[in-house]
């Protein structure tokens, strides 16, 4: 009898066993947790084990959230969204200024700079044209003046007649001179009256007396008393006797600064001629003055001539023409 080997067939293989492991879990009699489909009810993912492959494990609710605490969660998270969105729109907006700035003000400064510019070069043709206005008024005065003279120094006396006082003193000059050469002739200023308020302030100085503008009918006929005005010089009734033409406020205040910077001994002399004022400087070089700053660089002369003494205008005006 031969014997017979046989392998042992494991459980659960085989055909058989292939069928089984394809049946359902009702078939397979597998227990089967009815809790799943238990409704409205919420699980705890986390309680279920990593990697478990155990599907039959037990799975229980942990959190139960009613439709008000949802709510509240839902408010919190946007006042928290809210916040942060805010803080994110803020920095945006801050860091766009910041960076937007630098570049409006820039801007707003050449604006600026251009209308400075602009407003510079009109007021500097507006002084120029102002200047010319003044230099053009200021020669129609000088030239409506031509005829005039400008007597000073000479005592007043009451009941005077000025038209005798200028016939008498060219006659006394070495000249001649008749009335009907004499347009019209006056003192000018306030009148002194002896115990007023006006001469209480004054009291304490000689009074001077005010000048006498002699206007003539012709430029020949004021010419023949401005020419031999050199001749009071050594004369004593014309030793403080001053005569000059009758200049305009602008030019008078001109010839004051120059008289004076001759007594300083800053220049040798200073005169008129027609109006012009002339100055002569310690080098002995002439110079036409028309307007004040073109005597600053004789104010700052160092070089200085000795100061004379007490004289007449007419000795002054003699020294000056030579």
């Amino acid at each position: 009898m031969e014997h017979c080997t046989s392998t042992p067939t494991p459980v659960g293989s085989g055909p058989a066993a292939k069928r089984n492991l394809s049946l359902s879990p009702s078939e397979m009699d597998l227990p089967i947790d009815n809790k799943k489909s238990r409704p409205h009810e919420s699980f705890d993912i986390s309680s279920i084990p990593e990697h478990s492959t155990d599907t039959t494990a037990d799975v229980s609710p942990s959190i139960k959230l009613s439709q008000h605490d949802i709510t509240v969660i839902s408010d919190h998270l946007k006042a928290l969204f809210l916040v942060e969105i805010q803080s994110s729109i803020t920095t945006a907006v801050e860091s766009a200024v910041d960076s937007l700035i630098p570049k409006v003000v820039s801007k707003i400064n050449q604006n600026l700079i251009k209308e400075l510019d602009t407003i510079k070069s009109e007021n500097n043709f507006l002084k120029v044209r102002v200047s010319e206005l003044e230099s053009r008024v200021d020669h129609s005065e000088q030239y409506s003046r031509r005829n005039s003279l400008r007597i000073s120094g000479i005592k007043e006396a009451a009941g005077e007649v000025t038209d005798d006082i200028v016939i008498s003193m060219v006659s006394d000059l070495g000249g001649s001179i008749s009335l009907d050469e004499i347009d019209r002739s006056h003192r000018v200023g306030k009148r002194y009256v002896p115990g007023s308020s006006q001469g209480s302030d004054r009291s304490a100085r000689t009074i001077r007396p005010r000048d006498i503008i002699v206007k003539f009918t012709s430029y020949r006929s004021r010419q023949k008393l401005f020419n031999i005005r050199a001749n009071a010089k050594g004369k004593e009734l014309y030793n403080k006797v001053f005569i000059n033409e009758d200049l305009s406020r602008a030019r008078s205040n001109v010839f004051f600064k120059a008289r004076l910077l001759a007594r300083k001994g800053q220049i040798q002399s200073a005169w008129t001629s027609d109006g012009t004022i002339l100055l002569r400087d310690n080098d002995m070089n002439v110079h036409r003055v028309t307007k004040a700053n073109d005597l600053l660089k004789f104010e700052n002369s160092t070089v200085l001539r000795p100061i004379p003494q007490q004289q007449s205008y007419a000795s002054v005006l003699s020294a000056g023409s030579q």
